[in-house]
């Protein structure tokens, strides 16, 4: 069932050329409103559109930013306490002074008779890090020198004894009994960077 539907109009040659320029000026007028205003705005409106997108990303972006900044802060405070307290421990200079304080506030505070502390002068290269030593003598007795030898592990800096000789004592140049003399290193330590 097909429908034919037939137009029969009856137009002078005038008319026709009429027509034919009119559509002819119609179909120009379109190409030129296609290809200088309505393709240009499209291609306009095509990148104010990826322009909005990307806007909108980096607003995103930047508001899960915000919401993590109180995270990143205390992340930051973390890794700063865990730095300070490296350095603190293992610091870039070595103070020989600081140690022997330390060492001997240590020793008072158990006891210990410290006869004398003699720094070797040199510093060994240990890779990252370099080691100093200290040869330390003193008077105790054994309850003392274990308190003294913890003590020494929760000085600040890392400070570990080493090397302990122990010779008793039988009173002759002090006049304690029961007492030991202790000839040992300490180990001081610095970071090289």
């Amino acid at each position: 069932m097909a429908m034919n539907l037939k137009l029969s109009l009856k137009l002078t040659p005038k008319q026709q050329q009429t027509l034919v320029v009119a559509g002819l000026i119609t179909i120009a007028v379109g190409y030129a409103y296609w290809n200088y205003m309505f393709s240009p705005l499209l291609k306009q409106a095509k990148e104010k559109e990826a322009t909005l997108e990307q806007k909108q990303k980096e607003l995103k972006d930047a508001k899960e930013m915000v919401m993590k900044y109180p995270e990143f802060l205390q992340k930051s405070k973390d890794i700063n306490r865990k730095s300070d307290f490296l350095n603190k421990r293992l610091p870039q200079v070595i103070s020989i002074g600081d140690t022997i304080t330390e060492i001997s506030k240590v020793g008072a505070e158990n006891n210990i008779k410290m006869i004398d502390f003699v720094p070797t002068g040199r510093e060994k290269d240990k890779g990252d890090y370099s080691e100093y030593s200290i040869n330390v003598s003193f008077l105790t007795n054994y309850i003392d020198l274990g308190n003294f030898l913890t003590g020494l592990g929760y000085i600040e800096r890392i400070t570990v004894p080493s090397d302990i000789m122990i010779e008793g004592n039988t009173g002759g140049t002090s006049g304690a009994t029961g007492q030991v003399k202790i000839t040992m290193a300490v180990m001081i330590y610095s970071s090289k960077d």
